[in-house]
């Protein structure tokens, strides 16, 4: 149990805080530690951004390629496929 007599704490005998700090010094330093952290944060949402455009435009490209391959592909296999027509003359050709 803590039986401490309760009250108001002097200034200075919490941890980090100046021992002749007023409110208002207070108020002064967290407005500026709030500031540096707004810093911070923009600076970070900035990175992030530039980080996500190289893969978008990869993303793009490789979609690209796939597509091209495929159409690629369906033109190649079309070609080899032998037709009804194609089918009926090599029946008349071959005795």
């Amino acid at each position: 149990m803590d039986e401490r007599a309760r009250g108001v704490v002097k200034p200075g005998s919490m941890d980090g805080a100046p021992s002749n700090s007023t409110p208002e010094q207070l108020e002064q330093n967290v407005d500026a530690i709030r500031d540096d952290l707004g810093d911070l944060v923009g600076e970070l949402d900035r990175r992030r951004h530039r980080a996500t455009r190289p893969l978008l435009i990869g993303a793009a490209v490789i979609g690209g390629l796939l597509i091209a391959g495929g159409v690629a592909f369906f033109i190649r296999d079309r070609r080899r496929r032998p037709t009804r027509l194609g089918m009926l003359r090599q029946a008349i050709r071959t005795p």
